[in-house]
């Protein structure tokens, strides 16, 4: 969560327009391409690594994201549709939260996505 509020400060607005121009590009198919919508959340959370600036938060969170990547691809495979339409979703809301500004907003609309995340990830165990 921190991160994205850290991105409300430390952004490059093109790329977070880049960014919210792929969600919604994928959010309109009418054919979800769900391992493209999860490659591009993957990016969009090195993004937001990045924006931190701090070397040693971005390693963590890069040996964190090694971990995830092991289960991403599976995890995007056996998860509801709707959990899949719902991530991408809170993508754009932590994009508009960071976009107006709102480090609150941006940290609790992530805080929210990682909730939804441990919690799909719990009940498929």
């Amino acid at each position: 969560p921190v991160a994205a509020g850290l991105a409300t400060l430390n952004h490059d607005p093109a790329i977070l327009s880049e960014f919210e121009r792929e969600f919604r590009r994928l959010a309109e198919k009418p054919t979800k391409d769900y391992p493209a919508m999860s490659e591009v959340g993957k990016r969009f959370h090195r993004f937001l690594f990045d924006c931190t600036r701090n070397q040693r938060l971005i390693n963590i969170l890069d040996n964190l994201n090694k971990q995830m990547d092991r289960i991403r691809t599976i995890f995007c495979l056996l998860v509801p549709p709707a959990y899949n339409d719902k991530a991408l979703n809170q993508h754009l809301s932590i994009i508009e939260s960071i976009k107006n500004g709102d480090q609150k907003g941006a940290e609790d609309n992530m805080r929210q996505h990682i909730s939804n995340y441990f919690e799909i990830l719990k009940d498929m165990v």
